[in-house]
This record gives structure tokens, C-alpha cells and sequence, in this order.
């Protein structure tokens, strides 16, 4: 009788031990889990955002592309802007005038 006892025991601690490892899995899993989504919700967030959030034309004061026509930097002077404008040439050439359609081929039946 003592022997069966000890064998159920040990049968016991066995499952209690798979148990216990299967319980630890399952919460690294969960863990896991809760982080992807996490990070999911994080993406669709900024996605959302980006696709419908505020929207600004306001352009930060360094950007070069605002540089182009800052008007306060042209100068004031006629004989300035003279000298720094420079001519350019360009070759002239004819068009063929195109009036109306072509006429149709003579041989074409009415």
C-alpha cells in the first residue's frame, strides 16, 4: 500500500510540475501577445493620424524652399537689378499655320 501511495505521489508531483511549466509558457505567451498588440494599436494610432489628423502648410523658418521668395532679400535699387539680370537669347523660329482640316483624296466616291 505504501508503495502504490508513493507512486501516486510521484505521479502527482510529475503533473504538478508539467503543470507549472505549462502555466509559465502560456503566460510568456500572453506576454508576448500583449506586446504585438500593443504595438499594433501604436501603428494604427500613427497611421490614423498621418491619414486624418490635422493637417498644416506652416513651414518651419530654415526651410530652403521658403527661402526662394523671401522678397525682403531682393534689392531695392533699379541699377541692382540691372546689373544682376542677365539677357538671354533664343533662337526664333516658324510654325507651319495648321487652318482647318486636309482636304479629302480626289478619289473617293460621294
Amino acid at each position: 500500500m505504501l508503495e502504490i501511495t508513493k507512486k501516486r505521489l510521484k505521479n502527482k508531483d510529475e503533473m504538478i510540475s508539467s503543470l507549472q511549466n505549462d502555466v509559465i509558457k502560456k503566460d510568456k505567451r500572453i506576454s508576448e501577445q500583449s506586446t504585438a498588440i500593443m504595438r499594433l494599436q501604436e501603428q494604427l494610432k500613427l497611421a490614423l493620424d498621418r491619414q486624418f489628423g490635422k493637417k498644416s502648410e506652416k513651414r518651419p523658418v530654415d526651410d530652403p524652399q521658403a527661402m526662394l521668395f523671401d522678397e525682403a532679400d531682393l534689392p531695392v535699387d533699379q541699377k541692382e537689378i540691372d546689373e544682376e539680370e542677365e539677357t538671354i537669347t533664343i533662337p526664333s523660329h516658324e510654325r507651319k499655320s495648321k487652318k482647318g482640316r486636309k482636304p479629302l483624296p480626289e478619289n473617293l466616291p460621294y
